[in-house]
């Protein structure tokens, strides 16, 4: 739920490199999950929240 804290957990990048969510303590973050890699409507959603980057800072 929105505002509530979320499980820690972590999770490799598409390079390996692994990031948990302590690393963002004490900043803002948002996590994306959807279903499955490459479906019409699911890829495009993460890619706008990188062209929205500043407007969402």
């Amino acid at each position: 739920m929105e505002g509530e804290g979320a499980t820690a957990f972590c999770m490799p990048d598409s390079e390996g490199k692994e990031y948990c969510l302590g690393d963002f303590n004490g900043k803002r973050a948002i996590l994306c999950f959807y279903p499955e890699d490459n479906p019409n409507g699911c890829s495009r959603e993460p890619i706008g929240f990188c062209e929205k980057r500043d407007e969402i800072a």
